[in-house]
């Protein structure tokens, strides 16, 4: 059975809890079994903030990991906090806007712009979190945009959701560009 830990690490108010509830929703709705644990401090926001999500393509009989498969890092605390988890050639995905360097490691790393990408197109960096899941689906194929999409639409209401599926849009072009840069460079 293939099984995957995904953690989306930052502070509060980025939406970390959030997006980790939309990964496990598009899991579920591609047939999938999902599991969401978080964990926050208990300021409203500034604190540090992580949402666990375990998918699996059949029952999870444990749905808790200490090794995590791939780290969403939204700030440089939770780069330098969470890295030591991510397995042996995992994954550590950051936003180059807040993380100045991921902490090296047996993974890889890729530092994207995505803030900075989701305030040039919709001027504001409130739906940064989306973006991030749109460049998880694009480099991991951990969930298809489309169950995203239907998450999204689901979980907001009017101006949120057309502005969370151009969030979205704005990841999934930043992964795809990714993938292709790592695949001309061979």
């Amino acid at each position: 059975m293939k099984r995957s830990v995904v953690r989306l690490a930052g502070s509060g108010g980025q939406g970390v809890v959030l997006g980790s509830v939309l990964l496990a929703e598009a899991a579920l709705r591609q047939g999938k079994w999902a599991a969401c644990f978080h964990a926050f401090g208990p300021e409203a926001r500034g604190g540090a903030a992580r949402g666990d999500v375990v998918i699996a393509d059949g029952p999870l009989d444990y749905p808790v990991s200490q090794e995590v498969d791939v780290l969403v890092a939204l700030t440089q605390e939770a780069a330098q906090r969470h890295a030591a988890s991510v397995r042996p050639g995992g994954l550590v995905i950051a936003d180059t806007t807040r993380v100045r360097e991921v902490p090296p490691g047996p993974y890889r790393a890729w530092r994207l712009p995505v803030y900075r990408s989701v305030r040039e197109v919709l001027g504001t960096e409130a739906p940064g979190n989306v973006a991030c899941l749109g460049v998880l689906a694009a480099v991991t194929g951990l969930v298809s945009a489309e169950a995203l999409g239907e998450a999204v639409r689901d979980r907001f209401r009017r101006d949120g959701v057309a502005q969370n599926l151009k969030a979205l849009e704005v990841g999934l072009r930043l992964g795809r560009e990714l993938l292709a840069r790592e695949e001309a460079a061979g």
